[in-house]
């Protein structure tokens, strides 16, 4: 057991020898409300600059309507 891997909390420090849902030290909550992968597939900004790619890739609006109008 003595090898077993010990956690620190990432706001004060503090070692945490068991699977702690609150720093007993600082207080802070350690424990996610979504896993790394789910932040990432709901992260705004991403998801955003996907459909700006998507949109930016047609004509803008200008284009097409200066393009009609030849």
């Amino acid at each position: 057991m003595e090898n077993e891997p010990k956690a620190f909390c990432p706001y004060c420090g503090f070692k945490l020898d068991k699977d702690y849902e609150i720093c007993p030290n600082c207080g802070k909550r350690l424990k996610s409300e979504t896993s790394g992968m789910n932040r990432l597939m709901m992260n705004p900004y991403a998801e955003g600059m996907k459909r700006y790619k998507k949109e930016s890739s047609k004509p803008s609006w200008w284009e097409r309507l200066f393009k009609s109008k030849k």
